[in-house]
């Protein structure tokens, strides 16, 4: 698998054994042997690895809105600092992720948009509320900004109605 020069077709498909399709791949692209790459399956594999940053994107902003619901709705002592960690470890790996691929950041409201539901879903469903109810508690689109949701010292004060 390592010494590909003399290799004349690619034996991997990425159906059969994915992990050593991509070795494959890889060892050709340094071998530059271009004509025996599987240029679609690579193109699509871009693409997917592309949208799953998409996805980790929104479900960590999606845990944000949660917490800060949660927060809301429910402030807590005792689990007030588990649901403040639980930001302060999201706001990071939000942080990081941006800093690794700087093109999310044309994505971050649409995505941010799309969290609050599922946030709004993931608290009314902790906090013991039917979909109904979580619909009637929780504001249709979120009540903080983008900013808010991302600053490190933003927690929301207790909400009055409780």
């Amino acid at each position: 698998m390592n010494s590909l020069a003399g290799a004349t077709s690619v034996h991997t498909t990425v159906e059969d054994d994915f992990h050593a399709w991509l070795l494959e791949q890889a060892a050709l692209l340094r071998n530059k042997q271009f004509a025996l790459l599987d240029w679609s399956s690579i193109a699509e594999e871009l693409e997917a690895m592309a949208g799953e940053q998409k996805r980790e994107l929104r479900r960590r902003l999606a845990t944000i809105y949660e917490h800060l619901l949660k927060l809301e709705h429910e402030p807590e002592g005792r689990r007030e600092r588990g649901r403040k960690l639980t930001l302060a470890k999201t706001r990071n790996a939000i942080t990081t992720l941006l800093e690794e691929s700087p093109g999310l950041k044309g994505h971050l409201q649409d995505l941010a948009e799309k969290a609050y539901l599922d946030g709004c879903r993931y608290a009314g469903t902790d906090l013991g509320l039917t979909r109904r109810q979580w619909e009637k508690t929780f504001s249709r689109t979120s009540p903080w900004s983008l900013k808010q949701i991302l600053d490190d010292d933003f927690f929301p004060p207790a909400s009055k109605s409780k």
